[in-house]
């Protein structure tokens, strides 16, 4: 993913130790590509009207084991670790990757 952009500048920061850098909001232009899947995670993990970027990860979330595996089963799919991205988990379950 190092050839996507950043996403869309929000301006600096004005506070805090990152004062005076930039900041992004990640790009979601995989989340478009992949929005009937990851319609189908944010349903399964309990999240239907989460926010995500392209840089979201199933760690964003805080799930119980528990909710991991009741998600894994629905979806037919296993999530390789919680720092896996949403979108790279989406493209497996679309087969591309």
């Amino acid at each position: 993913m190092s050839d996507e952009p950043k996403g869309t500048k929000l301006g600096k920061l004005t506070t805090g130790p990152f004062a005076g850098k930039d900041a992004y909001l990640a790009s979601q232009q995989l989340v478009v590509r992949y929005a009937d899947e990851l319609t189908r995670i944010l349903d399964a993990i309990g999240q239907p009207r989460a926010l995500v970027t392209d840089m979201s990860s199933l760690s964003d979330f805080d799930l119980e084991p528990l909710e991991v595996a009741l998600a894994e089963e629905e979806l037919g799919i296993r999530f390789e670790s919680d720092k896996e991205l949403l979108v790279d988990i989406a493209a497996r379950m679309r087969g591309v990757s």
